[in-house]
């Protein structure tokens, strides 16, 4: 979904602050705005695998790691992107003899995610969630929205030196603010037993599977000369005639 969005403030100006520095004649000031929403592509999930989770509990972290492994080669899943959370595993202590490590797993599309939640289930996983959604080609796109921007931002003061009887010479000053990205609301994926006796599956099965839309913009401000209508075809008429 593509949006765009043109804000524009007409200025002017005979003697202008920008119009001082470079022509002694009228400028423009107008905003272009470029907007599209992109679906993420990338995704990281933190999944936590403990020992002693229940009191029947007696897989160490070595045991709970190969049936990971195993159950994400089940549904087609590379186990090498499974990748120890160094960051988050130093968050947690050893209390009595329970013992926890933190994992990232990260994948290229949301199918392989809800895949990915069906094998922490199959592996008896009792927390994972999803810990970020990006965009491949992210930076790419937000050039492309500048340029957009630029040629919007022109349309608009074509549009305003035509009603002010004026048109548009040259771009004076482009000023470009921070590019915006906005998230979506996103349901978590996150499944977590209530109790120790409460069945993983019974978890899974309330979980609702969702990513929202990562929504990009970029915005400028151009500043531009203006003439009168008709000044430059005038002058080149004149100075041919010479």
């Amino acid at each position: 979904m593509k949006r765009i969005i043109l804000a524009a403030v007409f200025a002017l100006i005979s003697l202008g602050a920008v119009a001082q520095q470079t022509f002694n004649q009228p400028v423009v000031a107008v905003k272009g705005e470029a907007e599209r929403s992109v679906t993420p592509d990338r995704f990281t999930i933190n999944v936590t695998l403990r020992e002693n989770e229940t009191k029947t509990d007696r897989l160490t972290i070595a045991d709970k790691h190969k049936k990971l492994v195993a159950a994400l080669r089940a549904v087609e899943i590379d186990p090498s992107a499974l990748k120890a959370d160094d960051l988050g595993n130093s968050q947690y202590k050893r209390k009595d003899t329970r013992t926890t490590i933190t994992y990232q797993l990260k994948l290229e599309s949301f199918e392989a995610v809800t895949r990915a939640f069906d094998a922490f289930a199959a592996a008896g996983v009792r927390q994972a969630y999803l810990a970020e959604s990006t965009y491949s080609r992210q930076k790419e796109v937000e050039q492309e929205l500048l340029a957009e921007a630029v040629c919007n931002a022109r349309k608009v003061a074509d549009v305003l030196a035509e009603a002010a009887g004026m048109e548009v010479i040259v771009p004076l000053v482009i000023e470009m603010p921070a590019a915006r990205v906005s998230y979506g609301v996103m349901r978590t994926m996150n499944f977590k037993s209530a109790s120790a006796d409460v069945a993983v599956e019974e978890s899974l099965s309330e979980l609702n599977l969702e990513v929202r839309d990562i929504k990009l913009s970029a915005s400028v401000n151009v500043t531009y000369s203006m003439n009168r209508k008709g000044y430059g075809a005038r002058m080149a008429a004149a100075a041919a005639a010479e």
